[in-house]
């Protein structure tokens, strides 16, 4: 078995890095001192259409949207906080395909994933800002909610698209 798979997987990956970067970095819609963006959504995508792969996605994909934007010193922390939404996401997208209450728990589970986020950032914040990090809260949570919003607007789009179960067993 090859690294991920096949070279189908590969490219399932590849694809969706660059999407969720350029959609972090430039799909963005500005809002009270700041913006959201779509690439929170598109870790939802990757979620449902790769599983537990779309940590990879994920987690690189954000972190360069960092490295493009100018905010280097987020792109560890982001790595890892995305990363980990991916993998949770994805393990219950593979999970609950089939399950007639999939959306609701879709739903909690990326509320939850959002809620890492937060209180990722927040710990983060607080080591180069302290106090001042509460500051950053309202718009992460704005950010949050975006991201599930978008999420569940793209996994009921796309939600037939599931090449996982070819990938990993693909010949190529």
């Amino acid at each position: 078995m090859k690294i991920f798979g096949t070279s189908k997987m590969i490219a399932y990956v590849s694809l969706l890095t660059a999407s969720i970067a350029l959609a972090t970095a430039w799909l963005k819609f500005p809002v009270l001192f700041g913006y959201v963006h779509l690439g929170d959504g598109l870790i939802f995508v990757a979620a449902m259409i790769l599983g537990p792969y779309s940590a990879l996605p994920a987690a690189i994909g954000s972190a360069m949207a960092d490295l493009f934007t100018g905010y280097t010193i987020y792109a560890p922390v982001t790595f890892l906080i995305k990363g980990v939404m991916g993998l949770t996401a994805g393990f219950v997208s593979q999970k609950f395909r089939e399950i007639k209450h999939a959306y609701l728990v879709l739903t909690i589970v990326y509320i939850l994933c959002e809620l890492w986020m937060v209180l990722g950032y927040l710990a983060y914040d607080w080591i180069l800002y302290e106090e001042a990090a509460f500051g950053m809260i309202p718009f992460n949570l704005l950010q949050g909610l975006f991201g599930v919003i978008i999420g569940l607007i793209f996994v009921k789009a796309f939600h037939r698209i599931r090449p996982l179960e070819n990938l990993v067993q693909d010949k190529d």
